[in-house]
């Protein structure tokens, strides 16, 4: 900013950028109403980076395909020694109690006292770097083959299969002009992959499907030992939203930004849910979050954010970026990431990262 009053940088403001503002100016205005103002003040200070970051990139000049690919490419560097890192320590502590946990999921992530969901994001983003901007070396293929074994021992399943269906999609045409044994061979391969894989993670598939959808969402007691499975436990928090609405009429307005926090325990107490489902998760659901927290005008200010940068990648032919925006789209399903500062920045900063580029960013590039 001290450079850019210095030399009298005129700053650029799309519509993105001119969303991302409003969004935090809304969240700023629910103070007026909030049902808890110490906490609703506390959420402006941890959320300006809403606002901070968007009015840094309208001074920033638009980089070149290469500078962006560059950027990820460190990016994804990095993270590959981050998972050579947590893969080592994991087998030395597997080594030491053969306890084969230690090697997946949160325990993996733990020595740094990390969240296994944001570090699989930083690892897919990274992922779909080496597949579309760089080129198929030996190297960069370990590089890639570190990546995915990582990101499958962190076992994300939002993440996992929004990123198979958007390869499949986004690459249909040359998966139907490969022959039919090299389609059959990895049709085989696939199948064989994804049964071990299962078979060996059986939560991945029972936290996956809800089993008791009816019973969830008209249950009025779920008793001491009453067992959610991830999505049983989101559609749970759903009811809650519509009976928020029912109760507060919070269409409109929300009950305030960070404030949602006690309504939900204090519907998981009068439903009886076990202790530790309502009382230390927030929705998780970024779209269920947003409004409950600053209604609906909050959750169409970031629907618009999503499509505008959809529809700017869509435009550009970028499959690097069409595939990042929809894991964050899909992410939000499952995730209220904007509730956790890492989620703030990485949100931010690479959305406008990906949409501050002169050239479609993947399509430039001799993959081959």
């Amino acid at each position: 900013m001290f450079f850019a009053v210095k030399y009298k940088i005129k700053p650029r403001f799309n519509r993105v950028i001119i969303t991302f503002i409003f969004l935090y100016i809304l969240m700023t205005l629910s103070y007026l109403w909030s049902i808890d103002k110490n906490l609703t003040l506390k959420g402006i200070g941890n959320k300006s980076a809403l606002f901070i970051i968007p009015l840094l990139f309208s001074f920033i000049p638009k980089f070149s395909s290469t500078q962006i690919r560059n950027i990820f490419k460190y990016f994804s560097y990095v993270l590959v020694l981050y998972a050579l890192f947590f893969i080592t320590i994991g087998s030395i502590n597997y080594l030491s109690s053969n306890d084969i946990n230690v090697l997946a999921k949160h325990e993996l992530v733990s020595p740094l006292g990390l969240n296994r969901i944001y570090v699989s994001l930083f690892t897919i983003v990274g992922v779909f770097h080496l597949i579309y901007n760089e080129k198929k070396t030996f190297t960069n293929n370990v590089l890639l083959s570190i990546l995915i074994i990582f990101l499958l021992l962190l076992s994300s399943k939002n993440i996992i299969i929004t990123s198979l269906i958007s390869l499949v999609l986004l690459n249909s045409k040359s998966l139907v002009s490969l022959s039919k044994t090299k389609l059959t061979i990895l049709s085989i391969l696939l199948f064989v992959f994804s049964f071990l894989y299962i078979n060996n993670n059986p939560a991945f598939y029972t936290e996956l499907i809800p089993k008791k959808i009816k019973e969830v969402l008209v249950k009025k007691d779920f008793e001491k030992n009453y067992y959610f499975n991830g999505s049983e436990l989101r559609i749970l928090y759903t009811r809650f939203l519509y009976e928020f609405e029912e109760e507060d009429h919070i269409f409109f307005k929300g009950y305030g930004l960070n404030a949602t926090q006690e309504k939900l325990n204090q519907k998981c107490n009068e439903y009886r849910v076990p202790e530790g489902y309502g009382t230390t998760f927030n929705f998780h659901n970024q779209y269920n979050q947003t409004m409950a927290e600053i209604g609906f005008f909050g959750l169409l200010l970031l629907l618009i954010i999503l499509f505008l940068s959809f529809k700017n990648a869509v435009h550009k032919k970028d499959k690097f970026t069409i595939t990042v925006f929809i894991i964050f789209a899909s992410l939000m399903i499952t995730e209220s990431i904007l509730n956790r500062q890492r989620g703030i920045y990485f949100f931010s900063i690479i959305f406008l990262l990906l949409l501050n580029t002169k050239k479609p960013i993947s399509s430039t590039n001799p993959n081959d």
